[in-house]
């Protein structure tokens, strides 16, 4: 799961990279604890809509601090 996600703000974006399913669980645990056992569809969706909920560097910095690549983007 590796997308570019629009978050809170105008034109403003977060880069996130999930590499395995370990990734995957402690994303969804984070974003939509109520959704652990998501489809990879699902969990992109759920992301999508915790990053619009945030600022680019408030997501990207939660998602590292669980070890998920994320960053924001200009």
């Amino acid at each position: 799961l590796s997308d570019v996600f629009p978050a809170k703000g105008e034109d403003r974006w977060v880069v996130v990279s999930v590499a395995d399913e370990e990734q995957l669980r402690r994303l969804l645990a984070l974003v939509s604890p109520a959704q652990a056992s998501a489809s990879k569809d699902q969990a992109r969706a759920a992301l999508a809509a915790w990053c619009a909920e945030r600022s680019p560097l408030e997501a990207a910095s939660q998602l590292q601090a669980i070890g998920i690549a994320a960053g924001p983007v200009n």
